[in-house]
């Protein structure tokens, strides 16, 4: 602005800023997950949203020391993150809601329960403001703060020899000084020379290791011990330590040329260690192999009561599902393991179909700024009829601790009287296509800021080394990346090749899909000579929402609605004249254009794909009294070819153009 103050003669130079400035387009490509990981690792958090930018990130994040970051229990996360970045995608957050599956009041101590991270890796579990005593048991028993056996147990790893059997159990010792995670790296070693003048000979058999423990990156210290056991001291009476480092160890028992590995390490303040090696194989077969062993203790487990609140979580304290609806770089959202929770019966269908609406209504609502965000839902392994009269059939049986208890209470309503059978979870390969629909029938939500995918999909499980069914949430989010930054985001996200998936949990045909295709569940297919393709791109709008109907169209308008609102934010409380108009006009048309030069609005020049405006006509002295700027922009998006139809008629040359 021009200075109003010319007082002495001279030549000012002053800076005008000119024409309008440009929109940067935001990134729509970024998704947050939500489910159950190995291990929880600083600085990532228990129910915290995490930045992960690629999968070795994820394996320092949530995944134990030289893991493959899968979980010994099944969880479906791992696959999601791993099928995302395989597929093209990019930056994500990922939500960890601990890693053990929570457990019933009546069986805490299920085999399915895993170990934990330590305490000191995550906020307290009542940090979201539910009752803490919610996450303990009640029982006496359980609430001991006692170290019992089983405790010790816990706190403890296993090492295996090179051939997978048995060799070491290492566990920290409750007066180590070091209260975070203790690594025991084990190395290979050769044997002690002999002192001199002995007639012992030294050869390598193979069998000679060593061992050092470590504490966040650093060597723990040792005490230096004297031939009597007494800690040695230096001259001001202090003890003398020096580096954890344990060398010439063997499996076998204590020679002049190498030292017990039990016997080592007795002494040690930090660690114990006892052995589980059969003792019918010699020392060098039992000896553990080379790595990186970490040893960590897990925490009070919460129970399946709550759960719920927990994988739901709070924004005020960015937890769960509501903690990713926090950041607002995230445009997409999946909570793969909500089908593990319903699968191990820990959430009913009903909460399910909670979690799942929470997260609608987090993509629906983005006030005051406009909705972007998308939820991809996967389908519940459920079969059960439309009208849940009918007899469940024999594969929807589930195993016979799952049935009702005989002495279960009948008296209730008709709703509450189904059979419990018909909302019990049967494996994914035994869900048909008419139970995908009779489930959206049932759930009877309907928006078009979710999408949905049919069938699961069968990738390997590096863990067991077996292909294992699992949504295909994770896989698709990343074809829609892969798809944003290949064709841009105006191209559908089908028609893509799926990457890591071994197959499918049902094969659909294509009247099958006619079934489907309609009521918004978009199929993944095998195709004869083209192999897996994904053959849908609607989203779950209502049947007669046809200007939502497609992701593509969803995703394109979400894009520009939310680029404009953060690329003209410089506008606000600027003087509302025509000349504001003007640049404000002049910004949004430049931006719209190259967007219509990239193909994602419909039209032969920039008036047929879109318009904006600014007038006096819209913003008349009493808006402007009230400080509104109105702009009215108006776009064609493209929408996907989904149905290509040729015509093909007998034509008679003779005929010439009028037989055309």
């Amino acid at each position: 602005m021009p200075r109003l103050d010319y007082s002495a003669p001279g030549v000012y130079v002053e800076e005008v800023s000119r024409g309008s400035r440009p929109i940067q387009g935001i990134s729509m490509s970024v998704a947050g997950f939500v489910g159950f990981t190995e291990d929880i690792r600083k600085p990532a958090e228990i129910y915290r949203p995490t930045l992960i930018t690629n999968w070795n990130q994820y394996l320092d994040n949530f995944a134990k020391v030289g893991s493959d970051g899968f979980t010994d229990f099944g969880a479906y996360l791992p696959f999601a993150v791993k099928g995302w970045f395989d597929n093209g995608g990019g930056r994500c957050w990922v939500v960890s809601m601990g890693a053990t599956l929570p457990f019933t009041r009546t069986s805490k101590n299920s085999a399915s329960r895993s170990l934990s991270p330590s305490p000191d890796d995550h906020s307290s579990l009542s940090s979201d403001g539910d009752n803490p005593s919610e996450s303990v048991p009640s029982s006496s028993e359980e609430t001991s703060s006692s170290t019992s056996n089983e405790e010790i147990s816990q706190c403890c790893t296993e090492v295996m020899t090179i051939n997978q059997r048995p060799s070491l159990k290492f566990f920290q010792k409750p007066a180590s000084p070091c209260s975070r995670r203790i690594v025991v790296v084990i190395q290979s070693d050769e044997p002690k020379e002999p002192g001199a003048g002995s007639d012992v000979e030294m050869f390598d058999t193979g069998e000679y290791f060593r061992i050092h423990l470590e504490c966040d990156g650093e060597l723990l210290k040792k005490a230096v011990l004297d031939s009597n056991g007494s800690h040695k001291l230096d001259s001001n009476g202090s003890p003398i330590v020096e580096d954890a480092v344990y060398r010439h160890l063997t499996m076998g028992a204590s020679t002049k040329i190498g030292y017990n590995v039990v016997q080592a390490l007795a002494a040690s303040e930090h660690v114990g260690v006892e052995p589980i090696d059969d003792l019918s194989y010699p020392a060098i077969a039992r000896r553990p192999i080379n790595g990186f062993h970490e040893i960590s203790c897990p925490p009070p487990g919460i129970s399946n009561e709550v759960f719920g609140r927990r994988i739901y979580g709070t924004r005020k304290n960015r937890s769960g599902v509501q903690g990713l609806f926090e950041i607002d770089e995230i445009a997409m959202v999946a909570c793969p393991d909500l089908m593990l929770a319903y699968q191990r019966e820990l959430l009913t269908l009903d909460e399910v179909h909670g979690v799942m609406e929470a997260m609608i209504v987090g993509c629906e609502s983005s006030a005051p700024s406009p909705a972007y965000r998308m939820v991809v839902l996967d389908t519940p392994p459920v079969r059960f009829s439309p009208d849940s009269t009918s007899k469940p059939s024999e594969d929807a049986v589930s195993s016979p601790e799952q049935q009702q208890p005989e002495d279960a209470d009948t008296d209730s309503s008709p709703e509450q009287q189904q059979p419990e059978d018909e909302y019990k979870p049967l494996p994914p390969q035994q869900q048909r296509p008419q139970d995908a629909e009779a489930w959206l029938d049932r759930f009877g939500r309907r928006s078009p800021f979710a999408a949905l995918y049919y069938p699961w999909i069968k990738v390997l499980d590096p863990r067991s080394g077996q292909p294992k069914f699992v949504p295909p949430c994770g896989h698709m989010m990343g074809i829609w990346c892969r798809t944003d930054e290949l064709r841009g985001i105006h191209k559908a996200p089908a028609n893509e090749v799926p990457r890591g998936i071994l197959g499918l949990a049902y094969e659909t045909n294509f009247r099958e899909q006619e079934f489907l295709n309609p009521r918004g569940i978009n199929c993944i297919r095998k195709f004869r000579d083209r192999g897996y393709l994904v053959w849908g791109a609607r989203t779950l709008a209502q049947r007669n929402d046809i200007d939502w109907r497609y992701i593509s169209v969803r995703r394109l308008m979400s894009y520009l609605e939310k680029s404009i609102e953060l690329g003209t934010e410089w506008a606000v409380f600027e003087p509302n004249d025509e000349d504001l108009w003007a640049r404000v006009t002049r910004t949004v048309r430049n931006f719209l254009e190259r967007i219509w030069r990239e193909g994602a609005l419909f039209g032969a020049t920039p008036e047929e794909a879109f318009y904006v405006r600014c007038d006096a006509e819209l913003n008349t002295p009493e808006t402007m009294k009230l400080g509104l700027l109105y702009i009215e922009v108006g776009v064609a998006p493209v929408r996907p070819a989904e149905f290509v139809v040729f015509r093909v008629s007998q034509w008679d040359p003779t005929q010439g153009k009028a037989g055309r």
